[in-house]
């Protein structure tokens, strides 16, 4: 318990630092208390003189926690023991009684802080996700609506190609498709994906449509567009020329990526089009990732969304590394089919996510609910019961409905073979 407290009080800081801070800062006191009263530094036998020390040590122990306090402890101990004759127990013992409670504080406190942070990072995911599913249903209505008489090109589909592309874990070949798609999207006839590292100042071509297409690094659109961070097009440039119509940029950290594009149809070059290359090339660079983490459990349950996957993963992981709880309501229904499914998707929170499969004529629904303790989740399954009570019966919720309240505490493919296979608690 105390290594586990010791380990958590350490992430995020300088260790050198601390150790520096944490022996200097005591010295400095005692050298201030020498100089004042050389006879009894520590002023054992003032009535208040452990203020001396303790003040320091209370900032000191706030601020970096339990590890300090023992270093700078440790330091005065040193010290007592050389100086007097008669070590003073009862105020070392003081001493470290304030370290103990001051570090219980910094741990609780810390805990609370880091809890609030990843429920933050959490949160602005979530916003983030709403927002680009806004930008695709947008450019989906949009596509449907320039090519009525023509076989629309569903973005929707497009986004499915583009998971199915990464789960395959072959990077050249998921932009090269990543490519071959926007060309045919946006009708564009050359262009190329380039990825730049800001720290070794190295270009990397990662797709082209065209193989006589150049790299031009000192281009003046892809200078102003790594610099500015934003979509630059050829109309925005007053002096000088390009070898391009546009240059998109997707930053991560020190790499961008660059959607080059030199020759495209000019009833197309417009603003929506670039925005519609940039949204798509930005998710596939946030996909990857998260679906080559979550891969194992999408091979492992095909038939559940991709999304709900990520998302109990990430719940998972913030439970372990922080310890904030998240839970599952899991209902078994039989004879359900999926309106009762979109009927429960009403009672769901802002942050909540349901799924459900078939399984022998039956109906498994996951609902799951990030940063929701299993008592939060017992008066969400009171509102599911009224609900159902209320637009069926009573008797169905008795005899139909099952459920299963599971917290998020072990590895997804674990929990969700146990629910799949195990006989839910019955209502």
């Amino acid at each position: 318990m105390v290594l586990r407290r010791v380990v958590e009080s350490l992430k995020g800081l300088n260790l050198i630092i601390l150790v520096l801070e944490a022996i200097i800062l005591p010295l400095l006191v005692f050298g201030i208390s020498f100089y004042l009263n050389p006879n009894d530094p520590f002023m054992v036998a003032l009535p208040y003189g452990m203020l001396y020390f303790l003040i320091p040590l209370t900032v000191l122990t706030l601020h970096y926690g339990f590890v300090a306090a023992v270093i700078f402890l440790a330091v005065n101990a040193i010290l007592l023991t050389v100086l007097y004759d008669v070590f003073p127990t009862t105020y070392f013992l003081w001493l470290v009684l304030f370290a103990l409670i001051m570090s219980e504080f910094n741990y609780y406190w810390t805990r609370k802080i880091r809890s609030a942070e990843e429920k933050n990072r959490y949160a602005e995911g979530k916003l983030r996700d709403v927002a680009r599913e806004y930008m695709l249903l947008k450019l989906s209505h949009d596509q449907i609506e320039k090519q009525y008489i023509v076989k629309p090109v569903s973005i929707r589909g497009v986004v499915q190609d583009i998971r199915m592309l990464i789960q395959k874990d072959k990077r050249e070949e998921l932009f090269g498709n990543l490519l071959a798609l926007i060309n045919q999207l946006y009708n564009i006839e050359s262009s190329a994906i380039v990825e730049y590292n800001m720290i070794t100042n190295d270009f990397n071509v990662l797709a082209t449509s065209d193989k006589d297409i150049k790299i031009n690094e000192e281009d003046l659109l892809i200078k102003r567009a790594i610099e500015e961070e934003t979509i630059t097009y050829i109309s925005q440039l007053e002096n000088g020329s390009s070898d391009y119509l546009a240059v998109i940029p997707v930053k991560q950290e020190d790499i961008y990526h660059l959607f080059l594009i030199q020759k495209m149809d000019f009833l197309n070059f417009n603003l929506d089009t670039l925005l519609g290359v940039n949204l798509l090339l930005y998710y596939t660079l946030i996909e990857e990732p998260l679906i080559k983490k979550a891969n194992y459990l999408i091979e492992s349950f095909p038939k559940l969304d991709i999304n709900f996957l990520k998302e109990l993963l990430r719940t998972y992981e913030i439970q372990r590394n922080i310890g904030v709880e998240s839970s599952m309501i899991v209902l078994y229904v039989e004879g359900g089919d999926e309106n009762f499914a979109d009927m429960l998707r009403y009672n769901l929170r802002g942050l909540d996510l349901l799924d459900y499969t078939l399984q022998d004529k039956k109906l498994i629904i996951f609902m799951l609910l990030p940063f929701t303790s299993l008592s939060g989740a017992k008066g969400l399954v009171e509102r599911i019961k009224h609900k159902v009570v209320e637009t069926f019966s009573a008797s169905f919720w008795e005899n139909k409905v099952r459920f299963r309240l599971i917290p998020i505490d072990k590895d997804p493919k674990e929990l969700l073979s146990s629910i799949v296979s195990a006989e839910l608690t019955k209502a």
